[in-house]
């Protein structure tokens, strides 16, 4: 599509009343207010579209850039006025609202939740770092339940269970002698 000043002028116009500016650049509410941006010139009839919201995106940065690096000319040069057309009040007004997004103090919450992320994440990575010996001392600190310490079993517990064994039949073995008696 060959971008003309009036397709300039109606798509200016469109993210000036969009508010777009308002949400969070690369959020889903962006994204949301760019397709509708995009339908909407879609649909005119008096002077007819075919954008997406990418190369919306991509012609909007590119007006911008090329309007504050003109400005940024015109106040080197001295002398000059510049020509106020349309599309400069457009593009000075969005640059403002840029401006003002970017520059908008950011609340308590945020930094809280912020620092809060920060401190799972590191706690995540540090136990993710662990080994199997530290994340069982870890669990027992946690739940306070100590868990009884693994012995092996020997030769002698064995004998010992078979000693057992033996004076408690040789033991059965006289009370039915004594009974038959």
């Amino acid at each position: 599509m060959e971008w003309t000043n009036q397709h300039d002028t109606l798509f200016l116009r469109e993210v000036r009343g969009s508010g777009l500016f308002e949400t969070r650049k690369g959020s889903p509410e962006r994204g949301k207010l760019w397709d509708e941006i995009a339908t909407r010139l879609n649909s005119l009839t008096q002077c007819k579209f075919n954008v997406n919201k990418r190369s919306l995106r991509d012609r909007l940065n590119l007006l911008m850039s090329k309007f504050k690096a003109k400005n940024r000319e015109e106040e080197r040069a001295s002398g000059i006025s510049p020509e106020i057309q349309e599309i400069g009040t457009l593009l000075e007004e969005l640059c403002e609202k840029e401006e003002e997004s970017k520059n908008k103090p950011s609340t308590g919450n945020k930094k809280e939740s912020l620092q809060k992320e920060k401190a799972t994440a590191e706690e995540m990575r540090l136990k993710a770092m662990e080994t199997m010996g530290q994340t069982q001392k870890r669990v027992e600190k946690t739940n306070g339940v100590v868990p009884a310490k693994k012995s092996r079993k020997s030769t002698g517990d064995a004998i010992g269970y078979l000693e057992k064994k033996a004076e408690e039949e040789l033991a059965l073995k006289r009370e039915e002698i004594e009974i038959r008696k």
